[in-house]
């Protein structure tokens, strides 16, 4: 196949002339300086001629720890879903029989049908703890905990699994 060198010639100017169209694109804020890089304006008391002192009530104290608002809300725990706890229980029977691959292609599965449970990860947690996969049991312990919102009683038991993974695998 021929190349036709006024095509190439051709193609080579498009392209420059783009590069450069592309690097001349105006701001939106017309020329100026975006409002987020001007310096807010120094306002001074009419009666004196001073700069006010700042409103030190907002602004946090150095050494004491922000308290978050009252009405923030606090996440919840997912619970898996029909499916996912269905998986569940197949991975359970995998377990109890020492089938730790069938558990984990169970556990696989439940994974995806509910992708935010924390009890899924934990249980992979502790098959991975029974196959003495240490550091593969210790990120989804620590996944579990991401999850467990404001469940106090599951993130207890997500740690002590993640502790008693730490202490197996040194």
């Amino acid at each position: 196949m021929l190349i036709n060198r006024d095509a190439v010639i051709i193609c080579a100017l498009l392209l420059a002339m783009l590069q450069m169209a592309g690097c001349a694109t105006q701001s939106p804020y017309g020329g100026r300086e975006s409002p987020a890089m001007t310096p807010p304006p120094v306002v001074t008391a009419p009666e004196t001629g001073k700069v006010p002192e700042p409103d030190r009530s907002t602004q946090p104290v150095p050494g004491r720890t922000v308290m978050p608002e009252p009405d923030v809300p606090v996440s919840k725990r997912i619970q898996p879903n029909r499916a996912a706890e269905s998986l569940l229980a197949q991975a359970e029977r995998a377990l109890s029989s020492g089938a730790y691959d069938s558990a984990a292609l169970w556990l696989e599965r439940a994974q995806r049908a509910s992708p935010k449970a924390g009890e899924v990860y934990l249980a992979m947690a502790r098959l991975r703890a029974l196959q003495d996969r240490w550091s593969e049991a210790e990120q989804l312990c620590l996944k579990a905990i991401s999850l467990a919102g404001s469940d106090k009683a599951f993130r207890a038991q997500a740690e002590a699994e993640l502790n008693r993974v730490r202490r197996r695998r040194v």
